[in-house]
């Protein structure tokens, strides 16, 4: 019995949606954004919603008219987490005190990334300083996703979900009054909305801070770390131009601007 045009279609269609979607949860894209799906799910189901309040997504413009973007912040009168996310696969080596850290997926695939706990750091400096929250209120975290490994002893406050959660119920001493947990909210709420970035804006300030000449060593790309190329534009306006691209092309389409020589 042959099926109706109708009902082929909507069968076709479904097909080719669910191929893009699995297509697309595996690039480095739709990875950070499964990250940015679980963190609220997982965390907002276990820690009390009276005690811990969420943000999510921040971007903050710096006085240096340069911007940084925070995961997610947590706010309790325990203490103010500011959540660093990972989403990686593979074996994670590294130090606390290490300049960049190093995603193996055996001996002769390795990249090199920004030490997260260093990236967080700078994320609490320019809350503290934009916000003029005291410093010793901020507790930073780095959280990993995507099933990879830990292969190095590191600090308390960096590890996976579960042990993020035992670190953030560990601190039970009140350092903030909880009158003052809506008014640190409101702090952080008001200075994001002051700013006014966007996330082309982020990516443009990325740009600059990752490209700041063509012969800077070894940039990454601010979407997945990994290394990028240098390439030469083959066709379009800008044939015969190189630009930097990402060396996990296709699975990470990032592109910087074109060298001007």
């Amino acid at each position: 019995m042959p099926i109706p045009p109708g009902q082929l279609f909507l069968v076709v269609t479904s097909s080719l949606l669910v191929l893009w979607c699995a297509k697309w949860l595996r690039t480095s894209r739709g990875k950070g954004r499964i990250a940015e799906w679980f963190f609220p799910i997982f965390f907002r189901s276990k820690l009390d919603r009276e005690t811990y309040k969420f943000i999510h997504n921040v971007m903050l413009r710096l006085k240096d008219e340069s911007t940084t973007q925070i995961d997610h912040i947590i706010v309790s009168r325990h203490g103010i987490f500011v959540v660093e996310l990972k989403n990686y696969q593979g074996w994670i080596f590294g130090n606390a005190y290490d300049k960049e850290w190093t995603q193996s997926f055996g001996p002769k695939k390795k990249f090199r990334f920004q030490n997260p706990i260093h990236q967080n750091h700078r994320h609490v400096m320019a809350l503290a300083e934009l916000t003029e929250i005291p410093v010793e209120y901020f507790k930073p975290v780095v959280m990993f996703l995507g099933g990879c490994k830990l292969k190095t002893d590191l600090p308390p406050n960096v590890g996976y979900p579960m042990a993020v959660y035992r670190y953030i119920l560990a601190h039970k001493d009140v350092i903030i009054r909880d009158e003052q947990v809506p008014k640190i909210v409101e702090a952080i709420q008001s200075w994001q909305k002051s700013g006014k970035v966007t996330e082309k804006d982020h990516l443009r300030s990325l740009d600059q801070r990752h490209l700041v000449k063509s012969h800077s060593a070894h940039p990454t790309c601010p979407h997945c770390n990994r290394p990028l190329v240098l390439r030469t534009a083959k066709r379009g306006d800008n044939a015969g131009q190189q630009f930097w691209g990402c060396s996990g092309y296709p699975s990470c389409r990032y592109m910087a601007k074109t060298i001007t020589r």
